[in-house]
C-alpha cells in the first residue's frame, strides 16, 4: 500500500512544470520519495489574495507491505458505514499512523529545509510548510484522504534578495546527500533569515541578529575545521582575515590559490561590529535602512563563503561580491 503526506511550501521560487517535478529519492527500506511540484486542480487549494507569493506542493510518498492485522483493519475501515465503527478502527491504526506519516513528514520537512538552504532562499517564511493532508492508496494513483482535510493556509512573502528561479542540475542529488548525512541548514543561515525579515520592522534588531548570525557561523566553521577559536580580544577583522587564509583549508573548488577575504568586506564587518556594540550597550545609534541592508548583505555573503570553505561546492552560485577572488 502507498502512503502520502502533502504540505504547501511557500516562498520557494523555482520554475517547475507539473509533469516534471523535482524528485528527491532516498535509499533504504521502506523507500521514501519527496517531490516538489506546482499545484494542480486535484489538490483543492484555497485561493489566496496574494497571487505573487509562489506556492508548491511538497509531498512525501512511500510504499509499505502491511501485516495481516493492519490489512484487516484497513479493510474494516473502508467497509464501515458507521461513524462509531470507523472511529474504533482509526484508533487501532494510531500507532501505525504515527510511524508511517511521522517518518514521511520528517523527510519532507528536512528536504524542504535543506533545499531552500542550497538554493539560497533567504526571504521565505521561518516555517514555509503548511499541512495539506495525509492519504493512502492501493495502486499509487487513486488516493483516499486519511484524515479530514483542513483549510490550507499560506503566507504572503515579498522578495528582495536576488533569487535563482531555475534549480541547478544537481540540486536533487545534493539535497538527498545532505539529508541522508543528517546535515541541517546551519544555525547562522536560520538566524540570518530572521534578521533579514526584520530589516523593515526593526533596524536595530535586524543588525544585532544579523551580526550574531555571522558570529555563530564563524565559530561553528572554526570548530568544523579544527581551527583555534578566536580570543575575546581578537577583532572580527583580524580573526576572519587570518583564519580564512589558513593553508589547511580546502582549495580545489577555489582555484589554484588561497582566497583572501576582500578588504572591503573586512571593513564592512568591522563597521557592523561597531554598530552592534553601540546598540547592545545602549548607545545613541542612528541607522538607516540602506545602511543596514548593505551590512546584512555582506554578512549574508560571508555565510555562503563559509559554506564554500566547509566543502559545499554548490554554495559558489550564491557568492557575488567575492566572485573575482574565487577562481
Amino acid at each position: 500500500m502507498f502512503f502520502r503526506v502533502q504540505q504547501i511550501a511557500t516562498g520557494l521560487r523555482v520554475e517547475l512544470k507539473e509533469n516534471e517535478p523535482l524528485e528527491f529519492a532516498y535509499r533504504g527500506e521502506p523507500r521514501i520519495v519527496v517531490r516538489l511540484r506546482p499545484p494542480s486542480s486535484q489538490d483543492r487549494l484555497r485561493p489566496t489574495p496574494d497571487t505573487t507569493s509562489p506556492r508548491l506542493v511538497a509531498e512525501a510518498i512511500t510504499e509499505r507491505d502491511l501485516s495481516p492485522e493492519i490489512q484487516e483493519i484497513f479493510g474494516k475501515l473502508e467497509a464501515s458505514h458507521d461513524m462509531e465503527e470507523a472511529r474504533v478502527q482509526r484508533q487501532l491504526l494510531e500507532a501505525f499512523e504515527r510511524e508511517v506519516f511521522g517518518g514521511l513528514t520528517d523527510h519532507l520537512r528536512k528536504t524542504v529545509s535543506v533545499f531552500r538552504w542550497v538554493m539560497g532562499y533567504v526571504e521565505s517564511p521561518i516555517n514555509p510548510l503548511t499541512f495539506l493532508g495525509n492519504a493512502y492508496s492501493h495502486d499509487g494513483r487513486k488516493w483516499h484522504d486519511f484524515v479530514p482535510r483542513p483549510a490550507s493556509m499560506t503566507l504572503s512573502v515579498k522578495f528582495g534578495l536576488p533569487y535563482r528561479p531555475k534549480a541547478p542540475a544537481t540540486i536533487c542529488s545534493d539535497v538527498v546527500d545532505l539529508v541522508a548525512r543528517e546535515t541541517e541548514e546551519p544555525l547562522g543561515h536560520q538566524l540570518f533569515r530572521e534578521a533579514w525579515s526584520l530589516r523593515r520592522v526593526s533596524l536595530r534588531s535586524a543588525l544585532v541578529i544579523g551580526f550574531a548570525a555571522g558570529e555563530v557561523a564563524f565559530k561553528q566553521f572554526l570548530k568544523l575545521r579544527n581551527l583555534k577559536p578566536v580570543g575575546d580580544r581578537t577583532s572580527w577583522q583580524n580573526a576572519v582575515k587570518r583564519r580564512l587564509s589558513e593553508p589547511r583549508l580546502p582549495r580545489l573548488m577555489l582555484g589554484k590559490r588561497i582566497v583572501r577575504p576582500p578588504e572591503k568586506f573586512l571593513r564592512t564587518l568591522t563597521r557592523s561590529a561597531e554598530l552592534r556594540n553601540q546598540i547592545v550597550h545602549g548607545g545613541n545609534v542612528r541607522l538607516d535602512s540602506a545602511k543596514v541592508e548593505r551590512l546584512l548583505r555582506a554578512i549574508g555573503e560571508f555565510l555562503w563563503v563559509l559554506d564554500l570553505y566547509s566543502g559545499h561546492a554548490w554554495a559558489i552560485q550564491h557568492v557575488n561580491t567575492w566572485q573575482e577572488w574565487l577562481g
